[in-house]
């Protein structure tokens, strides 16, 4: 394979960039190997773009997050309020709200009338749902919206249908700026520790967003399509212009 960029090129670049963000180290083979695959000038001053840009959260800081969390869901419960948190998680396949979820119960060891879900539908029963009309709806993330539209529709519905006037939140630790927009014409209360522009319109408009567009496409050609078969769309889940892993 002929590469655009020199491999001492490469290697330059890639130092001077850990030493600015360390964390990046962790992931040095895949860089040089991302950096190989361009195939001119544009491309490779995308993935600089995408590498200076890309929020990498270590266990510290993940941790202060959901403190943060969990110190804004307490501020909008009283101790003695009976409240269910429901994990946005809607089958039994692992989902990463139902880790949250996990880490969350630490944060409430003193407040009985809690209590935690790890789906959607184990919460929306009648008799739950009267017992506890008051509840947080929590993920980890949201790209474009739709997820936690969806999930929160259906527990409004199924109260509406149940007679039960409830009472729902949602609190989330990272959001894309237009996901969070798009649920705030839906719900208002809704709580983001964290909100992110997108990947590329969140930073470039016009001609220069057109361009950077194309160039991400040509650069996900060389990518794999899926990961244990799942397939990965092109910019992300709905065009989010972002992927949390």
């Amino acid at each position: 394979m002929v590469l655009f960029l020199k491999k001492e090129e490469i290697e330059s670049w890639l130092f001077e960039l850990i030493l600015r963000r360390d964390i990046l180290g962790y992931y040095e083979a895949e860089v040089r190997e991302l950096a190989g695959l361009c195939k001119n000038q544009s491309e490779f001053s995308l993935l600089k773009h995408i590498l200076e840009k890309v929020v990498i959260v270590n266990e510290t800081q993940l941790q202060s997050a959901i403190e943060r969390m969990a110190e804004g869901i307490k501020s909008q419960l009283k101790e003695d309020q009976k409240a269910a948190i429901v994990a946005m998680a809607w089958d039994d396949s692992p989902d990463s709200s139902q880790q949250l979820l996990q880490r969350l119960k630490v944060q409430f060891h003193s407040w009985k009338n809690i209590k935690f879900f790890n789906r959607v539908p184990s919460y929306v029963k009648p008799s739950v749902m009267k017992e506890f009309s008051t509840f947080i709806l929590i993920d980890d993330f949201t790209g474009t919206g739709s997820t936690v539209l969806s999930r929160m529709n259906y527990v409004m519905k199924a109260g509406a249908g149940s007679g039960i006037n409830l009472d729902g939140r949602i609190n989330l630790l990272f959001g894309i700026n237009e996901a969070l927009i798009n649920i705030k014409n839906s719900y208002t209360n809704l709580t983001c520790v964290y909100s992110l522009p997108k990947g590329l319109s969140g930073h470039f408009s016009g001609e220069q967003l057109t361009d950077n567009i194309s160039h991400m496409k040509r650069l996900e050609e060389e990518l794999a399509a899926s990961i244990d078969g799942n397939q990965l769309p092109s910019l992300g889940y709905g065009g989010a212009e972002a992927l949390f892993a």
